[in-house]
């Protein structure tokens, strides 16, 4: 009997502790806002550079090093997010898609002055030194 009253109170403990688990998986807290900072480099060789991008995103351009591109980005999202980044040789594409609230790609690049860039489909922001037009 001993041994059953254990098995039955062992089971009730975890049926207490599931039940409470499930309350607060159903539970209706608000979703917090989350955000992302990296940092990566590219190698730009001549001088132009392409970027075309999708989604809500803003990017600023700032005079950087000879011969490469160094990109800082923060994403920013609430709920599901979808990134995609590609390089080749001169051309930048970035695709962003998040759900509702707080939500964008906030791109700072860093390129070598005398830079041409063309942008396609994006909010930018440029330093005299570099010359950028609408593609």
């Amino acid at each position: 009997m001993k041994k059953i009253l254990g098995v039955t109170t062992l089971l009730a403990a975890a049926a207490i502790a599931g039940g409470a688990v499930l309350i607060h998986s159903n539970s209706r807290e608000p979703i917090v806002p989350a955000s992302e900072t990296t940092r990566g480099t590219y190698r730009l060789t001549g001088d132009e550079l392409e970027v075309d991008s999708s989604g809500p995103v803003t990017i600023t351009v700032v005079t950087g090093p000879a011969g490469e591109v160094v990109v800082d980005r923060r994403l920013r999202w609430t709920g599901p997010k979808r990134h995609t980044e590609s390089w080749s040789e001169h051309r930048m594409a970035i695709g962003y898609e998040c759900g509702g609230g707080d939500c964008g790609a906030d791109y700072r690049l860093s390129v070598p002055g005398g830079t041409r860039v063309r942008f396609g489909g994006v909010k930018v922001s440029c330093p005299p030194e570099i010359a950028c037009e609408k593609a």
